[in-house]
């Protein structure tokens, strides 16, 4: 048989089985859940790095990693500012 999610082959003594793994039936059920499939994925740049990468959970993903998110949208976000705290004397 092989995984819908992965293309690995693999073998197992349940006929009723379709993924390879429990990892593999878990994003097969949250592109479900979302409604998004990915029959083919290409390999595509990140828009912050520029490392190549295949999206595994949506076709639209635009970032190779959630590091490379959370840098973009803090720089939207005008980056991680510290704040002056002034306490009470007293």
């Amino acid at each position: 048989m092989k995984c819908p999610v992965c293309q690995w082959e693999f073998t197992s003594d349940n006929a009723q089985r379709i993924y390879c793994s429990s990892e593999c039936c878990a994003r097969a059920y949250q592109r479900r859940k979302r409604g998004v499939s990915i029959a083919n994925p290409r390999p595509r740049p990140c828009i912050e790095c520029g490392k190549e990468f295949t999206p595994i959970a949506m076709d639209s993903a635009k970032y190779c990693s959630d590091n490379c998110r959370w840098r973009v949208n803090a720089r939207k976000r005008g980056g991680f500012k510290k704040r002056k705290v002034e306490y009470a004397q007293g």
